[in-house]
């Protein structure tokens, strides 16, 4: 699995859900989004874009991001790292909080929220991933709301120098340094108000200084940009104070200049955004009092100097050439860049969201788009192009994108066929595995379903067993109260119980047996016979008699009871011992049929589980032939609503 590099600390990212393409840093734990593929490529693309950005590389960074679009143009985690470049944002740690936020260092007049990247991100985006971009950039909205309104209140400026202040390798302060404070002190001696970071940020020490930067860049007539390396000219922060000022060049035509001053190396070695402009070498005997003297007219006047013009009085015209000979030339991003200059200048001309939209499709020219299976009239900027293009301009889109629409609907049937094929073969497959797999698929399942029922009967045989106990416990509640009514005990222990008396009228009536025949015994022995027969009779009729009283019967009553509850708790308990050998039994099928069914797993499961990923991979293409239909009615329902169709 590819592993993505925090965009805020560079730390390991958590996926913590995958579906909305969202994770966490392990780091810093801040919540960001994800690429939408996960490949070992793309997060190295993504990291790289990712590191220039956190090292306020912006330009490298925007580059980076733009290349992952050309293999990727659905890829809103790039829109928004070009949006993240095009206002300069770098995520710092809040000591307070300890939580990263978002710091600006290209503030811009135009709202991120009205940023055609940000809506282009929001457009690709899944649903919770585009509620963290709506919550990001309303942040950086607010902060980019205080630095205008901190801008606001700062003093203008009249010159911006803009110098590399520190060598990175040696540590030691710049030659750029050096003759920027030469050029500082003679323009401040004229009467300037200069701004030179050494010295104009040294008093602002613990406060932002992005206001402070941006006011001076938005007042200032003229910036002098230093160099005597290449490299000093394209470090970060000075690349990105001299770009951001050619930008506003552009939004004020005539109103500002930017002079280049360079020293001990080729003139064409400076950026190539210079190329057009007239530079100053710091060799050169005089320098010093030509530049001022420049400057002094330009302050003055107000105006541009002709080194310039080029910069200062491009039309919208002259940059939709430039932007069209990139076209031609398969220069896609420079092509965009000058296409979002016009914008700046003339927002409601339809020819740059033409453009745009074929930078987004890296195509040169309309024919090739009209010839192309590209789903045009989805576009957001050939919408715009649509919209603002004047009637006759208007069918002409309509048809290019009518053309492009036909292009992709045979395209699409296609693809359609191919995937109909596709889920046929599937079918196929997963029929054939079924017959092969159906023997010991359904033998698992008959000892599976043996099982279960062995695992009910089990449930309800413990259960009629808690019920027999609770009768048993009943039964042996209701025995207990008689047999402790007719236990006599001596010495502590018993001496007649219950099941004594139970045999009490029998015995009885023997016992006299007994004694009468001992009587008529010693009544032969003594020759009395009529007495002792006399005697015997009376002790039997007395027993007898005796036998019926209410005592006795109250006693009979209670043996016939107690003989009946010793029944009952009899076969309850026989019942138990059957149902618990029941259940050993149940146990043992219950155990031999779980055992078979693993065993033919086990003895089948390559087979199994092929045929199991036979069955994903159906359901795979399915799901991507019911996405593919759903885009296809979206696209066609868009169609007619631009006319297309």
């Amino acid at each position: 699995m590819a592993v993505f590099k925090c965009k805020m600390c560079g730390g390991d990212l958590k996926v913590i859900d995958e579906a909305n393409h969202l994770a966490q840093c392990e780091s810093c734990g801040t919540k960001q989004t994800l690429p939408n593929e996960d490949d070992e490529r793309k997060a190295n693309q993504f990291n790289r874009a990712n590191h220039y950005r956190r090292s306020n590389e912006f330009d490298r960074a925007a580059e980076a991001y733009a290349k992952i679009l050309d293999s990727d143009p659905g890829e809103a985690e790039a829109y928004w790292g070009i949006v993240l470049c095009r206002y300069g944002i770098e995520y710092v740690e809040d000591k307070k909080t300890m939580r990263r936020i978002p710091t600006c260092h290209r503030t811009l007049t135009r709202s991120i929220l009205q940023d055609p990247d940000y809506q282009q991100a929001l457009a690709c985006a899944k649903p919770l991933a585009k509620l963290q971009y709506e919550e990001e950039a309303k942040e950086i909205d607010r902060l980019q709301k205080e630095i205008l309104a901190l801008a606001s209140r700062e003093d203008p400026f009249d010159i911006f120098i803009s110098y590399k202040e520190t060598d990175e390798r040696s540590g030691q302060r710049t030659p750029d340094s050096v003759l920027g404070q030469d050029i500082y002190n003679a323009l401040t001696k004229e009467g300037y108000k200069v701004f030179f970071s050494r010295i104009t940020l040294e008093s602002r020490l613990g406060q932002e200084y992005e206001p402070i930067i941006y006011a001076a860049l938005r007042s200032s007539k003229v910036m002098i940009a230093i160099g005597t390396k290449p490299e000093y000219f394209e470090s970060p922060w000075v690349r990105n104070e001299w770009n951001r000022y050619l930008g506003m060049i552009e939004e004020e035509p005539g109103e500002k200049t930017l002079i280049p001053v360079y020293r001990d190396m080729d003139p064409y070695d400076m950026p190539e955004e210079f190329a057009h402009l007239q530079g100053l070498n710091a060799a050169n005997i005089g320098f010093l009092q030509d530049l001022v003297h420049g400057v002094e007219k330009l302050v003055k006047s107000g105006g541009s100097a002709p080194a310039a013009a080029a910069a200062s009085t491009a039309t919208v015209e002259s940059l939709l050439q430039r932007a069209e000979l990139f076209l031609e030339a398969g220069q896609f991003d420079n092509a965009s860049q000058y296409c979002e200059r016009v914008l700046d200048m003339a927002p409601k001309d339809y020819r740059p969201y033409l453009y745009q939209t074929l930078c987004h499709f890296k195509l040169r020219n309309t024919q090739e788009l009209a010839s192309s299976a590209k789903l045009v009239h989805m576009n957001a900027n050939f919408q715009n192009a649509l919209r603002f293009a004047p009637p006759s301009k208007q069918a002409e889109l309509t048809q290019i994108a009518a053309s492009a629409y036909a292009n992709a609907e045979r395209q699409y049937a296609q693809i359609l066929q191919k995937r109909e094929v596709e889920i046929a073969g599937k079918k196929q497959h997963v029929a054939e595995l079924g017959k092969q797999c159906a023997p010991f698929l359904k033998a698992i399942q008959d000892a599976e379903e043996t099982a279960k029922g062995c695992f009910k009967r089990l449930v309800k045989l413990q259960a009629d067993n808690d019920e027999i106990r609770k009768e048993v416990s009943k039964c042996q509640e209701r025995e207990a109260p008689l047999k402790k009514k007719y236990t006599v005990k001596r010495n502590g222990r018993p001496y007649c119980t219950l099941d004594d008396l139970s045999r009490g009228r029998t015995v009885g009536v023997v016992f006299c047996c007994v004694i009468a025949v001992v009587i008529s015994l010693l009544g032969a022995a003594l020759h009395v016979y009529l007495g002792t027969v006399l005697l015997c009779v009376s002790v039997c009729f007395l027993w007898y008699v005796w036998g019926p009283t209410k005592s006795n019967k109250q006693r009979s009553a209670d043996v016939k009871l107690y003989r009946e509850i010793e029944e009952k708790i009899a076969l309850l308990s026989g019942q138990i011992k059957s149902n618990d050998k029941e259940i050993q039994t149940i146990m043992d099928v219950k155990k031999q049929k779980e055992s078979n069914a693993n065993q033919l797993r086990t003895q089948n499961g390559k087979l199994l589980n092929n045929y199991k990923n036979v069955q994903d991979d159906l359901t795979v293409l399915e799901k991507k032939l019911a996405e593919l239909n759903q885009q296809h009615d979206a696209s066609a329902a868009k169609a007619r609503e631009l006319q297309v169709i």
